[in-house]
């Protein structure tokens, strides 16, 4: 479970633990592109930040327009391991567009999203929800 402040959130992570998550991404997705699979991450090797569960989503545009994104609604594994699976998944699984290819990498910008945990919505009905 993430580190948790007073309003139970996850910790907001460091710049340093952004840029190595961005780092992942991206070497998961050159990964794909010479093997044809993701790179294989072992979270014991990463800061301990990067080895709690968190949802994350990657986002690849390609001269600003979108050209692939997957990613969890729920946590449901390390998330640096996360980050490196779904940015492969954005690269070639994304069954919206076809897989990546070599000649298009230079193009692409990634986008990373953490998620936070899923609050419950309250509401007293269907107009205070709207």
């Amino acid at each position: 479970m993430a580190p948790m402040n007073s309003t139970e959130r996850p910790v907001e992570l460091a710049a340093a633990q952004r840029a190595t998550l961005m780092e992942v991404a991206r070497d998961s997705i050159e990964h794909g592109l010479a093997f044809g699979r993701p790179l294989i991450v072992t979270p014991s090797e990463y800061h301990r930040d990067l080895k709690e569960v968190r949802a994350s989503f990657v986002t690849l545009q390609e001269n600003g327009q979108l050209r692939g994104c997957i990613g969890h609604l729920e946590a449901v594994q390390p998330v640096v391991v996360d980050v490196a699976e779904n940015a492969f998944a954005a690269a070639f699984r994304d069954p919206r567009f076809s897989p990546l290819t070599a000649a298009e990498w230079p193009d692409v910008d990634v986008h990373l999203s953490l998620l936070t945990t899923p609050e419950r919505m309250q509401f007293s009905g269907e107009a205070d929800l709207i």
